[in-house]
């Protein structure tokens, strides 16, 4: 169990303790995950504008009837 632990946070995407090291691999994740938000009613989207801290992603929820 150790060297899985080990193997798993060392490629610095952030699976061991579940959070993402970085910002880049929080879009990237957002982003492979979005297609089946998609499905589930959750719309997940860049938006076009930034804030003083980087960019932002709208993330909306519509209910099915």
């Amino acid at each position: 169990m150790a060297e899985l632990h080990r193997l798993l946070s060392s490629d610095g995407r952030g699976f061991a303790d579940g959070r993402p090291k970085t910002p880049a691999v929080l879009s990237a994740r957002i982003r492979q995950v979005a297609p089946a938000l998609r499905a589930r009613g959750i719309h997940v989207a860049r938006t076009s504008g930034s804030n003083k801290n980087g960019k932002v992603w709208g993330v909306t929820f519509t209910p099915r009837p």
